[in-house]
């Protein structure tokens, strides 16, 4: 995939924070139950969001300015409440009754099997690199936080630098989601880039049928990003029915 341009401002010698989200490209939809409150509160069941997310929301009636139409408007930013309810704090239904609609966002990518990597260059020459637990975080689905100390950012000084972030998948497949140049003398922020992926997210591999997300399925990455199955046998029916036999 072509991978996202987001360059980055920062100030050298001060730390720096920032949120990636990385989202698949088809649609989910919800139906809206209830709109209420100020700020602004969706009541959407099973809504099927566990982090802050963009959205958009479409059909709203006595509310106009709630409505957002994917791929020509910009999305609002909701914050999760819980599993039925989001809020977006920007807008208030004080004086209005807005009924009906549905929410629309783009479904996030499963990170937990991924190991981010973030490198940073002065034209060819590698500064310094973040990896998961050592400046990146996996937040939820989706979500990634990056953050530079201020010792690393010191390092941002002369020409040409820039930075790539990869995900390495079992295979192993090191895909780049983004890049870009580090823009000096900006100020420092908590930024928010959204990436769309260019297809939908599959089992792990190439051609690899879906794999179950059921409860006590032991499939699972090992520590070299390899497929295996624990044989301690914890959950595994078939074990328990030997013992069971053994202690006949």
């Amino acid at each position: 995939m072509q991978p996202a341009r987001q360059d980055l401002s920062v100030t050298p010698g001060t730390s720096y924070r920032d949120i990636v989200r990385i989202m698949q490209p088809s649609f989910v939809y919800r139906a809206i139950s209830g709109i209420a409150g100020a700020p602004l509160v969706l009541t959407v069941s099973n809504h099927g969001l566990d982090s802050n997310w963009p959205v958009w929301v479409r059909g709203v009636q006595g509310m106009p300015n709630l409505n957002r139409e994917p791929l020509r408007q910009l999305p609002h930013q909701a914050t999760f409440i819980d599993g039925d309810k989001l809020e977006i704090n920007a807008l208030s239904t004080t004086g209005l009754k807005p009924t009906a609609g549905e929410l629309i966002y783009r479904r996030p990518v499963n990170l937990a099997e991924a190991l981010p990597e973030m490198s940073v260059y002065s034209g060819e020459t590698l500064l310094f690199s973040l990896t998961l637990g050592q400046g990146i975080r996996l937040e939820s689905d989706g979500v990634l936080s990056r953050f530079l100390t201020a010792e690393q950012t010191a390092l941002l000084v002369g020409p040409d630098i820039h930075y790539t972030l990869d995900l390495l998948y079992a295979g192993p497949t090191r895909t780049r989601y983004q890049e870009g140049a580090v823009n000096i003398g900006g100020i420092s922020q908590c930024d928010e880039q959204n990436i769309v992926t260019a297809g939908e997210q599959g089992a792990p591999g190439i051609g690899t049928a879906e794999i179950s997300s059921d409860p006590n399925n032991r499939l699972q990455f090992g520590s070299d990003l390899k497929l295996y199955v624990s044989d301690d046998f914890t959950p595994d029916p078939l074990n328990y029915y030997l013992l069971e036999r053994g202690n006949i």
